[in-house]
């Protein structure tokens, strides 16, 4: 995978190579409200912070995590 795609990945958006970060979209699963755990906590997620319990979406923290620089799989062979 090329930089544009690893930019818009959680681990990989704060590496020196991608110029501005990006802020994923915002979705609301259905899973969460399935959940047990407390909206504090799922509105940290990326498929919940769209929920309306949510009121504020919460900006993952920018990371640029080792593998970022090594990946070459497609998220299709990884899952």
């Amino acid at each position: 995978d090329g930089w544009e795609e690893l930019c818009t990945w959680d681990g990989c958006m704060g590496c020196s190579e991608c110029a501005i970060p990006v802020v994923p979209e915002l979705h609301c699963r259905p899973f969460c409200a399935r959940k047990t755990d407390g909206w504090e906590e799922l509105c940290t997620w990326d498929g919940c912070m769209g929920c309306s319990e949510c009121a504020i979406p919460v900006v993952p923290e920018l990371h640029c995590r080792p593998f970022c620089a090594r990946k070459t799989d497609g998220w299709e062979e990884l899952c």
